[in-house]
């Protein structure tokens, strides 16, 4: 059977499905180290404000599979001598 995903715009209502996901430490475990653990729901408030933001809002996608929230994708830039160069997060 084939699985149909979309990638959406996040808008504040996803937050507590972010939450939730985020507080799994199932799937903590294999993110970044600079992602908390446990995730406070203040961090993902933040996390997506700023994703909504206009100067970010082609960077950053909710995953929806089946129309429910599946996770999330972004692009997240380098700095300095790296500034070209950009590491995909999902």
């Amino acid at each position: 059977k084939t699985i149909i995903m979309h990638l959406r715009p996040w808008k504040l209502s996803h937050l507590d499905d972010l939450c939730n996901y985020a507080n799994n430490p199932k799937i903590a475990n294999y993110l970044s180290d600079r992602f908390p653990n446990p995730y406070p729901r203040e961090t993902g408030e933040w996390f997506v404000n700023y994703t909504c933001a206009p100067e970010n809002r082609d960077r950053f996608r909710v995953i929806e599979i089946r129309g429910e929230f599946g996770g999330a994708i972004g692009l997240h830039p380098d700095e300095d001598i790296f500034r070209l160069n950009s590491e995909i997060g999902f």
